[in-house]
């Protein structure tokens, strides 16, 4: 659908526009290889060992979530939010832990702006460690001092919005 509206918009003389598509379509291909089949485990990984401070919440931010919103976690256009200084990470805990384990669809207000789309589930891909790590890379690069999410804390959110 994107690469037909790309068109459109090419023959329309936006180029701009066309490239978003372009983008959108590029996004949508990378989230869609990353949602779990039906025939892959939904449980959520735990390593009783692991410590989200010593995991590296950068390198598993680029991993998973750069392609859709950016390298510097600012959003890609009018498609995919910016994650740093949104309060859907700096607020309440159990926001950006119950997006990134569950997911999100539908209209969101990030910043003043609508978004419409939908994030796919990571709770088959990521550990509750590497939920955690995440979660405070994208809580420490955001202005102010929010405080830290433990593997515990992935664990009771979890448990209480099943």
């Amino acid at each position: 659908m994107h690469n037909q509206m790309a068109q459109h918009h090419e023959q329309m003389n936006h180029p701009g526009k066309a490239k978003q598509h372009r983008k959108m379509e590029q996004g949508y291909g990378k989230m869609k290889s990353m949602v779990p089949r039906a025939d892959q485990s939904s449980n959520m990984p735990v390593n009783e060992n692991a410590d989200p401070k010593l995991l590296n919440g950068a390198n598993l931010y680029i991993q998973n979530c750069a392609s859709c919103h950016g390298s510097n976690a600012e959003g890609i256009g009018d498609v995919f939010p910016p994650l740093v200084n949104s309060k859907w990470i700096t607020g309440n805990k159990s926001i950006p832990v119950r997006i990134v384990r569950d997911g999100l669809s539908g209209e969101v207000q990030v910043k003043g702006k609508t978004y419409n789309g939908s994030m796919p589930s990571f709770k088959a891909r990521l550990s509750i460690a590497e939920i955690a790590a995440i979660v405070n890379f994208l809580r420490d690069s955001s202005d102010g001092n929010h405080p830290h999410i433990t593997q515990e804390d992935v664990i009771e959110i979890s448990k209480r919005y099943q």
